[in-house]
């Protein structure tokens, strides 16, 4: 019996040196876990430092734990190069604004290239777009990047070519006449433009190309040499010399103004009898007595006045009998000769 206790007494004393030994092996081995698990954060935030201590290994929830907030579009990068500090960088959002065929837009982004920032935001080139800045550039804040869209059209056109008039002399014709001997004709051309269209504007056009579809015809134009004949007639009547067409030779002065015609009977304003031959003026223009020639109408003298002439709408009113021949002369524009 004696033999037994002493036996638990040995069994009893090693078994708490085995236990005391695993809990100290365990103690030191959960320490050494915590202490390597403890890592140092060096968070840069807008060139702000801060450090931190975690067992936190997300470096979302290591944001979290510093107090950091990250906004929409805000980015961050970690850096795990050094074996004693882990790196968090953050990278905020700034506005860029994008413009695409003159439509602008505002887009947040943190930096990167143009061409990234293109690829990201699902924007492709087209062959002829002009990009505003280089692929490789970096986006900064406030950076506008411009995409315009380029089309070049090749257009076909015609148009009328003028003719062109030439003269050649005839002494068929009296001098100072003239006739077309052959009527001319336009030509037409084809023309083929290169135009250039930004963002559906046309900024440029040029020709290129251009054919004859048919040759103008150059218009001919008789003028006549041939001298008049210098004979005249003398009028018995009034004993003024005339040409052969009854125009007067010898004249002090023309004017050329609208005539009417009237056919009141009676007696004119200056008390002569209104009869064929006497014709109504503004005496401030003719003064009364003028003895004048009016082609188509003949010889006359201004004797009365009107209204229409005072007024300046008409320079002479010749008389007549009737108002059938007042209603054929109607209103003319003459060159009144002054005798």
């Amino acid at each position: 019996m004696k033999y037994f206790k002493s036996l638990n007494y040995i069994i009893g004393n090693k078994w708490k040196e085995v236990l005391a030994c695993t809990v100290a092996v365990l103690i030191l081995t959960t320490s050494a876990v915590s202490v390597s698990s403890i890592t140092n954060y060096k968070i840069i935030d807008n060139g702000n430092e801060k450090t931190i201590i975690s067992l936190r290994k997300e470096a979302g929830k290591i944001l979290d734990e510093a107090g950091i907030k990250l906004e929409h579009g805000d980015k961050y990068s970690v850096d795990e190069s050094q074996p004693q500090e882990t790196k968090i960088e953050i990278h905020r959002a700034f506005e860029v604004e994008l413009s695409i065929n003159g439509e602008s837009k505002s887009i947040k982004t943190t930096r990167c290239t143009v061409g990234e920032f293109l690829a990201f935001n699902n924007v492709s080139l087209k062959e002829n777009d002009v990009l505003n800045c280089d692929l490789e550039d970096e986006i900064s804040e406030g950076k506008k990047i411009a995409i315009d869209s380029v089309e070049l059209r090749n257009i076909t056109e015609q148009k009328e070519i003028p003719f062109e008039v030439i003269s050649k002399e005839t002494d068929r014709l009296k001098k100072g006449k003239t006739k077309v001997e052959t009527p001319g004709q336009r030509g037409i051309k084809e023309i083929t433009y290169s135009q250039k269209y930004i963002n559906g504007q046309l900024v440029e056009s040029s020709p290129v190309s251009e054919r004859i579809l048919k040759e103008p015809i150059k218009q001919v134009n008789l003028v006549g040499t041939k001298k008049h004949n210098s004979s005249h007639t003398i009028s018995d009547a009034s004993g003024v010399a005339t040409d052969n067409h009854g125009n007067p030779l010898n004249y002090v002065k023309t004017i050329t103004g609208v005539t009417t015609a009237y056919c009141d009977k009676g007696r004119t304003s200056t008390g002569r009898k209104a009869q064929s031959g006497v014709v109504a003026v503004d005496p401030r223009v003719i003064p009364y007595g003028t003895k004048l020639f009016i082609p188509g109408y003949g010889y006359a003298v201004a004797g009365d006045t009107g209204g229409a002439m005072r007024s300046g709408k008409v320079l002479i009113d010749v008389w007549f009998s009737s108002n059938a021949e007042c209603n054929a002369w109607g209103r003319r524009t003459k060159t009144v000769y002054i005798l």
